[in-house]
């Protein structure tokens, strides 16, 4: 597994021009329909960019990421180093989840979506954003190049092809069911995929 905490990938992130996270951002915003007194959750949150642009709707918002270089350069009490798989919040914490280009990276997804499910409350719903690669890595060079200095490491910074029937395959039988996915551009084709979490009754 590599290692994330780097300042330098931190940076590379935040470097996109802003017309690319300009559409991420109203995409998002687009599919979450933040409100104001949601309390959301954004898993990989790099600086904070995008727990600043939900902030300007919702007065809850926290972010987490295991890339503590990156938080170290936001210096915002509401993001927090923490690993996606062992979520330190409570269950049922967040009316929503937001994962912007995250889950690629993570060794376990399962787990993942599974502690997703857990911090969500019944009916709260998840944004994930993923590459659409038709080769693993493809996407990932150029922070392979700013993070290790060869893109030979792209394929272990996106270490899944994910698709979104493969997520309905992964979420089977842990709580979320699969209710829209989209392809837009980011500015490689990218999903866009929507779950939401079962109610006590649907369970």
């Amino acid at each position: 597994m590599l290692n994330y905490n780097s300042e330098a990938y931190a940076r590379y992130e935040d470097s996109h021009p802003g017309f690319w996270n300009k559409i991420r951002g109203e995409k998002v915003l687009e599919f979450l329909r933040p409100e104001t007194g949601d309390r959301i959750l954004e898993i990989g949150c790099n600086t904070g960019w995008l727990v600043r642009k939900i902030m300007g709707y919702s007065n809850n918002v926290v972010g987490v990421d295991i890339n503590f270089a990156g938080l170290r350069i936001a210096n915002m009490e509401n993001l927090l180093c923490m690993d996606a798989a062992n979520l330190g919040f409570s269950d049922n914490s967040f009316d929503k989840v937001v994962c912007l280009h995250t889950i690629e990276h993570v060794q376990e997804v399962s787990e993942v979506l599974e502690e997703m499910c857990r911090v969500l409350k019944p009916s709260g719903s998840i944004v994930l954003i993923y590459p659409f690669e038709l080769i693993r890595g493809t996407c990932a060079m150029g922070g392979a190049l700013a993070m290790y200095s060869s893109i030979l490491k792209a394929r272990q910074l996106h270490v899944h092809k994910l698709r979104p029937r493969k997520i309905g395959r992964l979420i089977a039988g842990n709580g979320l069911l699969h209710k829209e996915s989209i392809i837009f551009m980011d500015p490689w084709p990218a999903f866009l995929t929507i779950l939401r979490k079962k109610t006590n009754l649907e369970n």
